[in-house]
């Protein structure tokens, strides 16, 4: 996933996108996603970014991104989400071990329903 960050302002610009930013898709059949390794961004006057950006699936049964779809930043998760992208971050998971891990908290799933094919 990607994104892109214009600054239309004089000066330049820093951009710091949290760990744990959530993303909801302008179409509401795609999942929303989280931020799973925090970015930091420096833009020139009147220039534009585009970043490569860590971010999991936070709905398991809603569809798949596409490349052409659009995300506008919500809130931050602070709760269990969060923690969970906190490891994922640190140990850097971001496969589909550490996937699995967020559907386990954002749909609730058991763990024991995690085997060697989701991994």
């Amino acid at each position: 996933m990607a994104i892109k960050i214009f600054n239309k302002t004089n000066e330049h610009l820093k951009v710091e996108i949290p760990l744990g930013q959530i993303f909801e898709p302008a179409d509401s059949t795609i999942q929303n996603m989280i931020l799973t390794q925090q970015l930091f961004v420096q833009i020139a006057p009147q220039y534009s970014n585009t970043s490569d950006i860590y971010a999991m699936c936070i709905q398991q049964y809603d569809a798949g991104t596409s490349q052409d779809a659009i995300f506008f930043a919500k809130a931050v998760n602070k709760g269990h989400l969060l923690g969970m992208a906190e490891l994922l971050q640190k140990y850097n998971v971001q496969d589909n071990l550490g996937q699995n891990a967020i559907w386990v908290i954002s749909d609730n799933i058991p763990l024991s329903e995690i085997n060697d094919e989701h991994i």
